[in-house]
This record gives structure tokens, sequence and C-alpha cells, in this order.
């Protein structure tokens, strides 16, 4: 009780409510300044971790040190009538008021005006809107009809170990952009060489040809996430449209988020959305969040460019347990399928594997036996397990009457009438994949390969320059 009230009488307490108050609002002003000015993400790990690290020497110093009229001084040093330990406390009570106000006024802003505003699913602040759907605008008619490119969002969050989450969250939007028949996403193959560039928003645009850019950020603590975007005219680098989203952290709260800026986006481009897309766009793949998070790490784990004997085992195993946890998560089996099936084709896994896609592919189609997901898995069976080719084209060709613009499956196309022998078709397929995903280096080699077991020399030059 002696401690405890000498901790009290030197103002410890206090000075450690005004620090946690003081801070948490300096957090918030350099997660606004520093994200529109660009900054790195260190900047704002770092002035995060600063701040963390002053807390503990704050409430050291109001302990060791007192201000007297003569300076600091150790307070063992200070007589008891030079003591004026007992006046400042007002002064840093009207501190913590002062900052409790602010802190108020900026919640009831977020959690009530843009989330009454502009958070609802399907929905969008009325300034946002009434730009967007204004067809006489500059900036809205410079974006019509062109390429979407969607920047790696950035980890915001304090851990490093959940830049999964966000990478993940940005591959799952990609996979309902695709939904939407009229609008053509740069695949994320191509858009993760931007993770890390300085380069600006009108330079990226003009690298892709494309004509929006969306930018955004996840930060998870606990049982939130907030999620920040911004919809960017590539070549003037003006701003179409920006949302910021504090939800729990549920799959319901992620995929009405996606389903909020893939609309957004399909608004910028001048796209009307069907019933079925907007639908598709708003139906959720799992209602369990662990499951949702193990299905986003197997994703990661299982790009084409980096198979290997143990992230194809680790891939796997993720899948596994977000089946475990959901067993009607038909996006896990089709997935699962996917990576057993290169893993199989490309000898970094077992023959074995092969009869194990069947039955991850058997069980996808038992739940979602339209899925796009199920379909694509569908077509790599019949490609690599089956030599099937005309069954693979048929299962693709059902893929894109649902996705016209799917990046993924015109260049599988290309790859199944190839290896068909049809090679007029599987030019034209690679060559409409280029629309869709410009920097498409595999894509641009198949092109060199065609050309030139086709005898046209010139044309498979060409391709080589560019790839």
């Amino acid at each position: 009780m002696s401690l405890f009230a000498e901790l009290k009488r030197r103002n410890v307490f206090r000075v450690g409510t005004a620090y946690a108050v003081v801070a948490w609002l300096l957090i918030q002003a350099a997660d606004i300044l520093l994200g529109n000015f660009g900054a790195p993400e260190w900047v704002f790990k770092s002035f995060t971790a600063l701040l963390l690290l002053g807390f503990p020497l704050a409430l050291f110093l109001s302990w060791a040190y007192e201000l007297t009229p003569e300076g600091v001084k150790r307070a063992t040093d200070v007589e008891a009538e030079q003591q004026v330990i007992p006046k400042t406390g007002k002064p840093i009570d009207r501190l913590i008021v002062i900052s409790l106000l602010a802190v108020i006024s900026i919640l009831i802003v977020e959690r009530v005006w843009f989330v009454g505003q502009s958070s609802e699913p399907g929905s969008y602040s009325a300034e946002a809107s009434a730009t967007l759907g204004d067809p006489d605008s500059v900036a809205f008619a410079s974006v019509t009809g062109g390429l979407v490119a969607v920047l790696p969002f950035r980890n915001r969050s304090v851990r490093d170990q959940d830049a999964f989450f966000a990478e993940g969250i940005h591959d799952d939007l990609l996979t309902r952009l695709a939904r939407v028949a009229s609008l053509k996403v740069i695949s994320r193959t191509s858009m993760m060489r931007y993770a890390s560039s300085d380069k600006s928003v009108p330079e990226i645009a003009r690298e892709l040809g494309a004509a929006v850019v969306l930018e955004g950020a996840v930060q998870r603590a606990g049982d939130q996430v907030r999620v920040t975007v911004q919809l960017i005219d590539g070549p003037t680098d003006v701003h179409l449209w920006a949302e910021s989203y504090d939800r729990a952290l549920t799959t319901e709260t992620i995929f009405s988020i996606q389903a909020d800026i893939a609309q957004a986006v399909a608004g910028a481009m001048q796209v009307m959305l069907s019933p079925d897309e907007t639908e598709a766009l708003r139906t959720g793949s799992t209602d369990n969040l662990q499951a949702y998070e193990a299905f986003l790490r197997g994703t990661l784990l299982s790009g084409f460019a980096e198979t290997s004997p143990e992230r194809s085992r680790q891939a796997i195993a993720e899948f596994d347990r977000a089946i475990a946890l959901d067993p009607d998560f038909a996006e896990a089996y089709a997935r699962k399928a996917t990576i057993q099936l290169r893993s199989f084709w490309l000898a970094v896994g077992s023959r074995s594997l092969r009869e194990e896609a069947r039955e991850s592919v058997a069980q996808a189609r038992r739940l979602a036996p339209d899925s796009i997901e199920t379909l694509l898995a569908e077509s790599q069976l019949y490609y690599f397990a089956e030599l099937d080719y005309a069954s693979a084209d048929r299962a693709l060709g059902k893929v894109l009457a649902q996705a016209p613009q799917h990046a993924n499956a015109w260049p599988f196309r290309g790859w199944v009438a190839r290896r068909d022998g049809r090679f007029d078709d599987g030019i034209a397929a690679f060559e409409r994949s280029l629309s869709i995903n410009p920097q498409a280096a595999d894509v641009l080699v198949s092109l060199v390969e065609s050309t030139f077991a086709r005898g046209e020399f010139d044309a498979s030059a060409a391709w080589l320059r560019r790839a």
C-alpha cells in the first residue's frame, strides 16, 4: 500500500495514462499522414515501436525525477518544502481530459459518421458516389474500359507474422474481382513485383497499361481489423475513392469489405454488376475464421514459381487444416487439388498425389460443382492427371463463361490447346491473356516457344525481345 501511495503521489499513474492517450492520438495521425505521403511501411512501424519503448521510460522518469523551480532533480534529492509533485497533478489531469475528448471525437467520426456514410455493404460515401457516378467527370472518363491494377496490400499490424494475412486478403480480393465479367484485373503474379517498389502510381500504371490502381493496407489487432483502401486514376494520379473499414474480425466482415471494394472498382470502371455478380461478390467461402486463415496460408504457399517439395507439403497441410475446421469448405478442396496436381506433374511429390487430387476434386464438385475454383481444379485434373485436353478445355470454357476476363484461365487454356496440337488456338489464348496481364513473363515465353515451333521466327524474336 505504501508503494501504491507513493506511485500515486509521484503522478506515475497520471503520466502513464497521459502518455498512453497521447501516443494513441499520435499513432492515428501517423497512420493517416504517412499513408497519404506514401512513406515506406517501416517508417510507421518504427514510429510505433519508439512510442511503445517510450512508455516504460516515461514511467521511470516520473518516478525518479521531479521538476523544481531550479530545474529537473532526482526525487530523492528534493527537500519536502521544495516538492511540487502534488501541484503538477492538475495540469496532467487537464491534459488527460483534453486528450480523451480528442479520442472520443475521433471515434465518433470513425464509428458513426464514416460507418453510417459508407461502411454498410454495397455503399460508399456520398462524395465518392457523386464522383464515380458522373460520366462527364474527367477522372471518370479516363478510366473507362481499362485494366485494374491492385497493388499488394501493406501490413500495418505490429506483428510481422500478420503479413500473410494482408497478402492473403490481397490475393482473395483479386479472386473476387475476377468474378466480375467486365473487369480486366491484372494477376497477382505481375503485381507482386511492386510489393516494395517506390515507383509512383502513374509510373506503375504506365508500365502495366492500367487505367486505375487500387492501394490498400490491413491492420489486425486482436479481434479487430482495419482495412484502408484508395482507388487512384492511373494516368493522372487523381484519387477517385477512398474508404477505411474498422470492423470486428470475422469472415463475414472480410467478405463484406472485399465486396464493397469490388463494387467501388466496378463503379469507377463504369461497369454495371449483374444480380448474379453482386451475389457472388457477397458470398463467403467459409464462416470459420481459423479455416479461412489456413486457406490463405495454403494459397500463398502454392505459387507456381516457388513450387518445392517442402512448400507443397506445407500448402497441403494448411488446406487439410482448413478442411478439418470446415468440412464444407469447397474452395479449400479445389486449391488443395491444384497443388496436389502441380506437385505430381513437376515431380516434387509422390505419384500418389494424382489419386489424392481426384478425391479432392470430387469433394469440391460435391460441394460447389459450378464454382470457378472447382472448374479450374477440374481443368487441371484433366490436363495433369488424365491428359484429356478436350475435357480440360470444356471446363475452362465454363470458367470463362462466368468470368471472361479471368487472368489465370486464359493462359491455361493456351497451354491446353498447344499440348492438344491446336497452335492457332493456343497463340490466340496467350495473346488474350496478355491483354489482361501484359507483364506475364511465362505467357511471353510460351508465345516465343509456340511461334518458334511454327517456324514464325520473326514473331518469336519479337516476343523474346518483349520478354
